[in-house]
């Protein structure tokens, strides 16, 4: 499974940014509004369950093109016991600490919903630490992707407000968060989502 998310995660980060992240300074894409691009994306196959996730690899990868590489990176953490894992964007400590429960909470415990349980656990911690934290608030994005029983299901978790869950439909769809998401809405509002097929969009 790694080898495979490297491989697809790799051709959809290319397919989106590549020329703006290798073309362009920091600076410039700080003047034009791209930043950290976080995207999670289901396809609509009738046979598979195709569940990608991208994240720039400017603020990732440390220069490889569009992988995460190691845990080095604090972007990624894989709870292979419930097949888990979380992206983010926002300030890197806050959401270190707030992986760092998720993965402690489903390794301290048997597990039942895996993936459908993540967003609870993630909102329990930052209203906690919100309280904690004399009302400073949470500075993280929070994207939880994952498989229950073959299905694919994504997250998109707010300190604030209900979760946003995404699933397998006729149509391919997913989150996008940073502040890259309006390019990749132009680029997704283009396309037939409905006739699509994954290896078509990636």
């Amino acid at each position: 499974m790694a080898r495979a998310y490297s491989t697809t995660n790799q051709n959809l980060q290319n397919s989106i940014s590549e020329w703006a992240y290798l073309e362009k300074s920091n600076d410039d894409l700080k003047v034009e509004g791209w930043g950290t691009t976080n995207i999670v994306y289901i396809g609509n196959e009738s046979c598979e369950s195709i569940l990608l996730v991208g994240v720039d690899l400017r603020a990732t990868s440390g220069g490889e093109e569009g992988s995460i590489t190691d845990d080095k990176t604090q972007k990624y953490f894989f709870m292979e016991s419930c097949n888990a894992f979380a992206t983010k964007a926002g300030n890197s400590d806050h959401c270190k600490s707030m992986l760092n429960y998720v993965r402690n909470h489903f390794l301290d415990r048997k597990i039942v919903n895996g993936i459908c349980e993540a967003p609870t656990i993630v909102k329990h911690y930052i209203s906690n630490w919100e309280t904690i934290s004399n009302l400073e608030l949470f500075q993280g994005f929070t994207t939880l992707a994952g498989y229950k029983d073959g299905i694919p299901y994504a997250y998109k978790v707010r300190a604030s407000g209900k979760s946003s869950k995404k699933s397998k439909s006729n149509i391919c769809h997913g989150h996008v968060m940073g502040s890259g998401g309006a390019y990749v809405r132009e680029y997704f509002k283009n396309c037939n989502m409905e006739e699509a097929q994954s290896s078509n969009l990636i």
